[in-house]
């Protein structure tokens, strides 16, 4: 799956920022957390 540990952060980190900046969010109306004020 990972080759190394930093392969791990580096998916992580990745995914997290497409959490929060690019994926709609039904909580928020259907807008990315980024966008939420």
């Amino acid at each position: 799956l990972f080759e190394s540990i930093e392969q791990v952060k580096q998916q992580s980190t990745q995914w997290l920022w497409m959490y929060n900046n690019v994926r709609p969010h039904m909580a928020n109306g259907g807008i990315p957390p980024v966008f939420k004020k």
